[in-house]
């Protein structure tokens, strides 16, 4: 499958903006201070990559922020989306272009303790169901970075008592740095925390050491 550019990246659960972006060359792009300059699909080792069978889809950057999606195998669901999102907060001036063009009341944060705090909170918010409605969620700091969170939020799909989703979310801020790993499972698998935690263990590993 050849690696494509992707204008926007929109995953849901996942908090995110771009203020502009690039479908051509990513050498047009000034990235902020404190965004890596890497190719994001290279976070993830060939060899952890091997072991989930998974191979990068496409990628996206921006001033302040860059995203890889990649096909994976994960707890036995095959062609799982596994996203990585990599954030730095808006200069005072975007951020002030941004809440003017935005509706009253967005939440544009002054700085990465405050992005960390966002997207975080975004990461089990209701209002990122693209469908149904979220049932259950559950977090616990991880030891990764400056400061790290994993969250697992249920969403039930429809009427169906047992159609439902998990979608999990490892949000790590390093300086200025805000990192967020993305993915989700269908009805065929629950899992608990300390399982999504062992699923996510080698991509943190090669992302965070």
């Amino acid at each position: 499958m050849a690696l494509t550019a992707a204008v926007t990246l929109a995953v849901a659960g996942s908090f995110t903006w771009v203020v502009s972006d690039t479908t051509a060359s990513s050498a047009r792009i000034s990235p902020a201070s404190g965004l890596p300059t890497d190719d994001p699909c290279a976070v993830v080792s060939d060899r952890t990559l091997a072991s989930m069978d998974g191979e990068a889809e496409r990628w996206s950057t921006s001033t302040y922020s860059n995203s890889c999606i990649w096909n994976v195998t994960m707890a036995e669901n095959d062609d799982v989306r596994l996203s990585l999102s990599r954030h730095v907060p808006l200069s005072s001036s975007d951020a002030a272009l941004r809440e003017e063009r935005e509706p009253q009341g967005l939440d544009v944060p002054a700085d990465a303790d405050e992005l960390f705090a966002l997207t975080v909170e975004s990461a089990s918010d209701a209002s990122n169901v693209q469908q149904g409605e979220v049932t259950d969620t559950w977090d616990r700091p991880l030891r990764f970075g400056d400061e790290g969170s994993l969250v697992l939020t249920n969403i039930q799909i429809g009427g169906g008592r047992d159609s439902h989703l998990q979608r999990v979310n490892l949000v790590v801020r390093e300086g200025r740095l805000v990192s967020e790993f993305l993915f989700q499972l269908s009805d065929s698998t629950e899992i608990d925390l300390d399982e999504a935690e062992d699923l996510l263990a080698d991509v943190a590993a090669d992302a965070f050491g």
